[in-house]
């Protein structure tokens, strides 16, 4: 049961940075296109945070599965990723609502 929360909630995260990012892509790929194309990094990124926790499920309930031992820790390379990019995401969202109201 714990897999299956876990990789529910890699897919709501992964989801909302695709939205987010696919949002901060239109409405300020005309302020600049350096804006478009991180967007369009944090949505490959979502994609892969997908793909990465579809694939560490599949092995943890394999190994529950066959009672073997669990295969090693997660890797941290994604989760610090993804919550990396949030906080860029976010920050870069507070400036340009900063410039706006200006």
């Amino acid at each position: 049961m714990q897999a299956e929360r876990t990789a529910l909630s890699w897919r709501r995260t992964a989801l909302s940075l695709a939205v987010a990012a696919a949002g901060a892509g239109r409405v300020l790929a005309p302020v600049s296109p350096r804006v478009a194309l991180a967007a369009a990094l944090a949505f490959a990124l979502a994609a892969l945070a997908t793909g990465a926790s579809a694939l560490r499920y599949r092995t943890v309930t394999r190994s529950l599965h066959r009672h073997d031992e669990l295969v090693g820790p997660a890797r941290a390379g994604v989760p610090v990723t993804v919550l990396a990019v949030c906080c860029c995401l976010g920050m870069l969202g507070v400036l340009v609502v900063v410039a706006f109201v200006e």
